[in-house]
């Protein structure tokens, strides 16, 4: 341990000459040399300056490892963090969509209470985007931030009721995970379940879909298919099942065809036997 120590320290020592007189061909090394160091327990704050300047380089490369560097070493209440995101507010902006998705992906490491508001409204717009790397991404930044801030979410709802039926699977999966979590939580601190009835089609439909095997075999497991999505659709439809006959009678012929097809002596099956049971 002492060993580790002492290399690393030397390790500190040498970067911090290397930041003093940066060559542009070997920031790429640097940031990644100071990402080992923080993994390795020591404090980098002097090299996150350099990181924030290589998100500000037009190479993708560059941005991408600069982005990288910030999301491992930089904590949300750094006081880089403004800084930071005008950063995030210009790259969310550009015309390269991976811009945005280094951006984007970053956010959700480094957003807090304090700076969702200046992005939150950008990040929305982003849900209708042509690319669904960048769709899928801007849904999760949106969960993230209602994670620090449960209010977030407010006027956004109709906007997340059209994400789920978004036609790439990744975005749909991404915003019933939010609508899970959001749901579910507030329905057990209070809310009325009946505030999302207008859900409870879509979230049969979705479940319809997912049994009859209509994902790609990408999001099957052990030959069931996407079997966590229908974990997490099956609990929606519990919470806003409960002591509302018409939304379970809605509900009722899609569990039942769900029930059928679930696999025989499989801990996935025996799972959403149980849940199913429960509810």
């Amino acid at each position: 341990r002492e060993e580790e120590t002492r290399i690393v320290l030397a390790q500190i020592r040498k970067l911090k000459r290397d930041f003093a007189k940066p060559s542009p061909g070997r920031m790429k090394e640097l940031m990644m040399r100071m990402i080992y160091c923080k993994m390795l327990g020591q404090e980098v704050d002097f090299g996150l300056i350099h990181a924030l300047n290589q998100t500000q380089q037009p190479s993708i490369t560059d941005k991408r490892v600069g982005y990288l560097a910030l999301s491992n070493c930089m904590s949300p209440s750094h006081e880089l963090i403004i800084m930071l995101v005008n950063s995030f507010r210009r790259d969310i902006e550009s015309k390269n969509y991976m811009h945005i998705c280094f951006a984007l992906t970053t956010m959700n490491w480094l957003l807090n209470t304090e700076t969702i508001p200046a992005v939150i409204s950008n990040v929305s717009l982003l849900t209708k985007h042509p690319r669904e790397q960048v769709r899928k991404k801007a849904i999760a930044v949106l969960h993230s931030c209602w994670r620090k801030d449960v209010s977030i979410l407010n006027g956004y709802f109709e906007l997340l009721k059209k994400a789920l039926c978004d036609k790439s699977p990744s975005v749909m999966i991404a915003t019933v995970a939010l609508l899970h979590d959001f749901i579910i939580e507030s329905v057990q601190n209070g809310a009325d379940p009946r505030l999302f009835d207008e859900l409870v089609p879509i979230f049969s439909s979705l479940l319809k879909q997912v049994i009859d095997a209509r994902l790609p075999r990408i999001y099957d497991y052990n030959k069931v298919p996407a079997p966590w999505l229908q974990i997490e659709l099956l609990q929606l439809l519990a919470t806003l099942g409960r002591g509302c006959k018409s939304a379970s009678d809605h509900m009722f012929e899609m569990i039942h065809q769900t029930v059928k097809k679930l696999p025989e002596n499989s801990n996935i099956g025996n799972g959403s036997s149980s849940l199913i049971s429960s509810s």
